[in-house]
């Protein structure tokens, strides 16, 4: 994964040492419930570690989960996913595919 910036906000690979961040983050059901409908809040720092191997296994230069920071102070502020979304119903798909995330 590359990192992507502005001139405000940083956008890079998650790191080990943001699992605190991660799990006091995906610990609050005020935030996980935006994830889906089996959206459920960590329970331990443990997962915030195991979700951070798996975001950054993924291999795609695009669609993955980035952490968020700010450029001027450093500080972490959230995170975005980007994947793939299907093509609204009567378009037709003149790119291939993306990889799947």
């Amino acid at each position: 994964m590359r990192t992507i910036s502005s001139e405000r906000l940083i956008m890079r690979p998650w790191e080990l040492g943001d699992a605190d961040f991660l799990f006091d983050l995906e610990s609050r059901w005020e935030t996980v419930r935006f994830l889906g409908p089996q959206a459920k809040p960590m329970t331990d720092r443990s997962e915030a570690v195991q979700s951070i191997i798996r975001r950054r296994a993924i291999d795609d230069p695009v669609h993955g989960i980035w952490i968020i920071t700010s450029r001027e102070s450093g500080d972490l502020i959230g995170n975005i996913l980007l994947k793939p979304i299907p093509l609204s119903a009567g378009v037709e798909d003149e790119a291939p595919e993306p990889p799947r995330v």
